[in-house]
């Protein structure tokens, strides 16, 4: 249903979350004090989906705030290239913050890879694994929860507890990441600008959040 929190949701998929990612209030007039919901508005709306060659056109439009957003998408040999566009449907600056939350399964021991430089990162949601939210972490070796080293870039054991979620503390120095899956020879990176892409975070459940075993760069 629209505007409900993402853990009744189905935990698949390649969602779209804007115009927010955390449910909040809009600050600015004219629309101070609407709510934007848990991982926005578009993830709980239908889409329109049109085919044209071999290309697919999805579009929607905002609920509570007024804009369109666009995602074209088709196959480059084995890569799948998505390019987007939003548009403001006021007369009023809109803000917004876009991200997206692609969620893979995961596999343990399975390594998730950041460029060069990208060496911090903070606690974006208190749990078990990273501890308070706002901490500060080194990556890829971090000081967890209870005071032990754990991984950052690593998918651990799956477990009835822990999950992860962190944002880098610097701009991304590339516009890529990978996850890799060494068992299975298996890599899968997302590219992006990263003048408008600019940052990254990650959100990865060990079991430890509605028994879900999944890794999402976002």
């Amino acid at each position: 249903a629209y505007g409900e929190s993402y853990g009744k949701g189905e935990f698949a998929g390649f969602d779209e979350m804007f115009p927010t990612v955390s449910r909040c209030y809009y600050e600015a007039e004219p629309w101070s004090g609407i709510e934007a919901p848990d991982h926005g508005e578009l993830w709980t709306i239908p889409w329109k989906a049109e085919v044209e060659g071999d290309e697919v056109t999805l579009s929607v439009s905002g609920t509570r705030f007024p804009y369109t957003l666009e995602k074209k998408v088709h196959l480059e040999g084995n890569k799948l290239v998505a390019r987007y566009r939003a548009d403001n449907l006021s007369g009023f600056p809109l803000d917004y913050i876009w991200a997206a939350h692609p969620l893979f399964n995961a596999s343990e021991g399975m390594r998730f890879i950041v460029p060069q430089g990208m060496n911090r990162a903070i606690n974006a949601v208190p749990g078990p694994t990273l501890g308070a939210y706002g901490r500060r972490l080194d990556f890829p070796l971090t000081q967890g929860a209870d005071g032990g080293e754990i991984r950052l870039d690593r998918v651990p054991p799956r477990n009835s507890l822990g999950y992860q979620k962190y944002w880098f503390a610097e701009k991304v120095t590339e516009g890529w990441c990978m996850l890799r899956d060494d068992s299975r020879s298996l890599t899968i990176g997302l590219a992006f600008p990263k003048e408008q892409v600019p940052w990254l975070g990650m959100w990865l459940n060990e079991g430890g959040y509605e028994g879900q075993y999944n890794i999402a760069p976002e």
